[in-house]
């Protein structure tokens, strides 16, 4: 047995249902929790929280979040069922996949759910799975988080962070100047943020700007981005 395996310690029981409702609560990401649980140890020193978010673990309560009645309607169906997820209305479509609303089971929570359209295409399939990886790899407040990448039924899926809004492109000529200006300097910030981490986005435009009514923007759809390189090592070779 080597050192390593040797000095992993299984996290305590508590630590696990910490690093779970840090996940519910939306602090960290199904990938940050599955990260730092295989690491062993001390979980929620490995999560990316603050202090504060550390302290208040322990303190604050998780709300009752019944199953939404669409939920229960839409589960009526078996067809509805995408692993771990119930899909519900469709949020959208474009080149390369189509969009739906979801529910996710086991966290009791809204998630995107964006299906592959070109199930044979070889090339759009490694396109697909390259956004995936890419968006996931990035941890900023105006970034859609990436929650899971799976299949189902053969057909390749991304459950994503749900966005309540629309786009810059239709929020627009309802929003003043400096709302306008705002929405853009976060997404500014946010893709040099991605440029940081050697990611490209390629396609930064308004219909890949999503707004939520607080006024909270997201950049979204990686489809396009190309991966460079930092420092003289692809993403690949360094993560």
């Amino acid at each position: 047995m080597s050192d390593t395996i040797a000095s992993r310690t299984d996290p305590s029981e508590e630590d696990l249902r910490l690093a779970r409702k840090a996940v519910k609560l939306g602090w960290v990401s199904l990938l940050d929790h599955d990260t730092a649980v295989a690491k062993g140890g001390d979980v929620l020193a490995s999560l990316p929280l603050s202090e504060e978010q550390r302290t208040k673990l322990r303190r604050v309560e998780l709300p009752d979040r019944a199953v939404p009645a669409e939920v229960v309607e839409a589960m009526k169906d078996p067809t509805t069922r995408v692993g771990r997820y119930v899909r519900l209305s469709p949020l959208g479509s474009g080149g390369m996949g189509t969009v739906h609303r979801g529910w996710d089971l086991e966290l009791r929570r809204i998630v995107a759910l964006k299906f592959l359209l070109q199930i044979g295409d070889e090339t759009a399939r490694s396109f697909f799975r390259r956004e995936a990886m890419l968006a996931a790899g990035l941890d900023h407040p105006h970034i859609a988080k990436v929650y899971e990448v799976g299949e189902h039924e053969g057909i390749p899926f991304i459950a994503m962070q749900y966005v309540e809004g629309e786009t810059l492109a239709a929020a627009a000529p309802r929003m003043s100047l400096r709302d306008i200006l705002v929405a853009m300097a976060r997404a500014t910030d946010a893709i040099r943020y991605a440029h940081g981490k050697g990611i490209i986005h390629r396609d930064l435009k308004p219909a890949n700007l999503m707004v939520e009514k607080s006024g909270h923007v997201f950049v979204m759809d990686f489809g396009l981005a190309k991966e460079t390189s930092v420092d003289g090592k692809s993403l690949t070779e360094i993560g």
